[in-house]
């Protein structure tokens, strides 16, 4: 049963990365609370994590104003990072989720653990353009490694 379940997620994630390459994704973008999406998700994953002997950390460099984004992709983006996470990290590791203002003033989200890490190439990032949507950016793009 569980594994029908991950096979759906995963079909259901793949039909979006096409809509999203396509330009098609709807997205329903608004102002609202990074901090709260990020700590839920967060706690969402807490007992998967309990499970496997991983704590889970949220880490905030200071108040984040509201950031006018999709809600429910938010989510979906940190949970597949906490997912990944999770099952990449030992038991007795920790991960953590931390969210700041970038420089630039844009806000930024973290998903740092303690597994093997991606050796040989650096990791994609994905960045939503205004309207347009989703637009993955491979190794030697702009942008430093990790996710926007």
């Amino acid at each position: 049963h569980q594994q029908a379940l991950q096979l759906g997620r995963l079909v259901e994630d793949l039909r979006l990365l096409a809509q999203a390459e396509a330009g098609a994704l709807h997205l329903d973008p608004e102002p609202d609370s990074l901090t709260e999406v990020a700590r839920g998700t967060l706690e969402g994953a807490r007992a998967r994590a309990e499970t496997n002997g991983i704590e889970l950390c949220y880490e905030e460099s200071e108040a984040l104003p509201l950031v006018v984004m999709d809600r429910s992709r938010i989510a979906q983006v940190i949970g597949n990072l906490l997912d990944n996470a999770i099952q990449h990290t030992r038991e007795g590791g920790i991960v953590t989720v931390s969210a700041e203002l970038a420089g630039n003033g844009e806000a930024v989200v973290r998903v740092a653990d303690q597994g093997e890490g991606i050796t040989g190439r650096k990791p994609c990032r994905w960045c939503l353009n205004g309207s347009t949507g989703w637009t993955l950016r491979g190794p030697g793009q702009r942008g430093e490694p990790g996710w926007g």
